[in-house]
């Protein structure tokens, strides 16, 4: 699984209800993905970046295909004005589970 994550922070002057509207349409869009597995929104508690979306797909060539979709560029030129220090990261599973964790930790005793 991948995990493609966006962090930002509100620009001056854009308040919740504007945020929200944002929020509304980047899910609107990602709906129309079939390939996207789970969509979170998060806030932070201790400050900056202020904003977290997490977009789960089963393989880096689902996200790929999405980012080269007009209604996925349209967005980015939305949110651009939006928000400031708009950062996009992708992830993949380490190769460490909790259940290997637990393993270890039964081998230990």
């Amino acid at each position: 699984m991948v995990e493609s994550i966006f962090t930002y922070n509100l620009a001056a002057g854009i308040g919740e209800d504007l945020h929200r509207d944002l929020l509304k349409t980047m899910l609107t869009t990602l709906l129309h993905d079939k390939k996207i597995i789970e969509f979170r929104s998060q806030r932070n508690l201790m400050g900056s970046p202020s904003s977290k979306l997490s977009i789960y797909w089963e393989h880096a060539t689902h996200w790929a295909a999405f980012i080269e979709m007009d209604e996925w560029q349209r967005l980015l030129r939305k949110l651009g004005p939006r928000t400031t220090d708009l950062k996009i990261e992708l992830w993949t599973d380490a190769g460490f589970d909790s259940e290997i964790i637990r393993n270890l930790e039964e081998i230990d005793m």
